[in-house]
């Protein structure tokens, strides 16, 4: 049987990061509890996360948010958090738009990845990178009863802590 391989390269030289401190936020908190600097208090309505991003790689990529989500139990979905990330060209073109799941962790210590968003990069080339708010269970009046955290009555949750978004070069 042959060798295993990681995917990603060699010291992960597929994989492309920008962190939190070189995001431009609207909403939120800086913080650097948790092991790890990050947006807090993130995700209401009207924040937003914009960078600013030039892969190395050209072809086909997914983005991927690394997240806290300890705003319920990992035995509801309720507050789990939705987001939306849009790709903008250099001439403001949206390329790429879809959403991102970030669900509950075991406490907001516990970093985990989304899920991802396609988009088709070319190395050298500038995008902004926009994340803004998605509709989570919260937002619906049937959760209005819900009793079980946070997101219940008459305010909504989609709340998560942001530290990082990732270019994964498929391709």
């Amino acid at each position: 049987p042959s060798q295993p391989l990681c995917w990603w390269g060699d010291g992960s030289s597929r994989v492309q990061s920008l962190y939190a401190q070189d995001f431009v936020a609207s909403g939120g908190v800086w913080s650097t509890e948790h092991g790890r600097g990050h947006y807090s208090f993130w995700g209401a309505p009207e924040h937003t996360l914009t960078m600013e991003v030039t892969p190395n790689h050209t072809g086909e990529h997914f983005l991927q948010l690394v997240y806290g989500n300890g705003a319920g139990s990992i035995e509801t979905g309720v507050t789990a958090g939705v987001k939306r990330i849009t790709v903008r060209n250099e001439q403001n073109a949206v390329i790429a738009e879809g959403a991102v799941v970030m669900p509950h962790r075991r406490n907001w210590s516990d970093w985990g990845d989304s899920s991802f968003v396609p988009a088709t990069l070319e190395a050298g080339r500038t995008y902004t990178v926009v994340v803004s708010d998605g509709v989570n269970m919260s937002y619906l009046d049937h959760y209005r009863a819900y009793e079980g955290g946070r997101g219940g009555g008459e305010r909504s949750s989609n709340d998560v802590n942001i530290a990082e978004l990732k270019l994964l070069f498929m391709r």
